[in-house]
């Protein structure tokens, strides 16, 4: 009797506490960028990892590219920062070569600017006015409304703007 009541407690607590798989994950901050903006990368173990831990990510979209180089922040963390090099989607995934993470994404954006209207002649002392559009390429393009700022240069020369 002694001997049923062991084997199963020993199976009830197998079943209740199993043993925890060592999982690898990302993140990166910030999710949206600007073309010459860094993105932070972070690679963690769910524990501690035995041995000698080396990771690296895998860049799959819009180029393809290992980026190496990732500094131990403790025991679990390790990061390093990525400048992308053309706008676009980019996915993303770490390794440690037997352990790889969900893959994550994030976006890189760029502006373009294009005069659409300016007068044919100006005159020393005479206002002039410009019309620009302003769009968002990469990610999601847009045609920006607000938040932009334009500096105007002359012979080169910045020129102030009313």
């Amino acid at each position: 009797m002694e001997l049923r009541w062991f084997i199963a407690v020993m199976t009830l607590l197998l079943v209740a506490c199993p043993a925890s798989a060592q999982e690898l994950g990302i993140g990166i901050s910030p999710g949206e960028l600007w073309l010459g903006d860094d993105a932070g990368i972070s690679c963690w173990f769910s524990q501690e990892p035995e041995g000698q831990a080396i990771v690296w990510a895998d860049v799959t979209e819009p180029i393809s590219l290992r980026i190496t180089g990732f500094s131990r922040v403790n025991s679990t963390h390790f990061s390093t920062a990525y400048r992308p090099p053309v706008i676009g989607q980019y996915s993303l995934s770490c390794s440690n070569g037997s352990l790889e993470s969900p893959e994550r994404g994030f976006s890189v954006s760029d502006l373009e600017a294009e005069i659409v209207q300016s007068p044919g002649q100006a005159f020393t002392d005479q206002g002039i006015q410009l019309h620009a559009r302003v769009t968002k390429k990469g990610g999601s393009a847009v045609q920006l409304k607000s938040g932009v700022t334009f500096s105007l240069t002359l012979d080169g020369a910045e020129l102030g703007i009313l």
